[in-house]
């Protein structure tokens, strides 16, 4: 085969790529300072999740951290497991990035919604189903 019939093919194939979410968020985690992130899901944690009633809290964007406004999320959620940041949505589907935050050492919950994939010590990535 001539590498003039393959052009195409290649082509299609870093298109697809570089559409795909988590190729995407592995390119943003690459520049991103993983400790700082994890130290910030930590220092929010201790800063918001006090009351033991309270599993969940969306982040408003004037409470990000620069840390993680460099990943150019859409949203920020504090769980109970860490923060979950979303860098995508499609129709049905969220995607991102999960942080167990630094001195906890147990994996996010997965459930019948949410799924996730290990990346690196604390950073998961995550695909929720809607």
């Amino acid at each position: 085969m001539h590498l003039r019939n393959c052009l195409p093919l290649l082509a299609a194939l870093l298109l697809a790529a570089c559409d795909n979410p988590r190729t995407e968020a592995i390119a943003r985690l690459r520049k991103a300072n993983i400790p700082a992130l994890r130290t910030d899901a930590a220092r929010l944690h201790t800063q918001f999740l006090q009351t033991p009633d309270v599993d969940y809290m969306p982040l408003k964007s004037n409470l990000w951290p620069d840390n993680l406004r460099k990943l150019k999320p859409i949203r920020i959620g504090l769980y109970r497991d860490g923060l979950a940041v979303a860098l995508r949505e499609e129709p049905g589907f969220e995607f991102g990035l999960h942080f167990i935050p630094m001195g906890v050492a147990r994996p996010p919950n997965p459930s019948k919604y949410v799924r996730y994939e290990r990346l690196e010590d604390g950073v998961y990535w995550y695909t929720l189903e809607r």
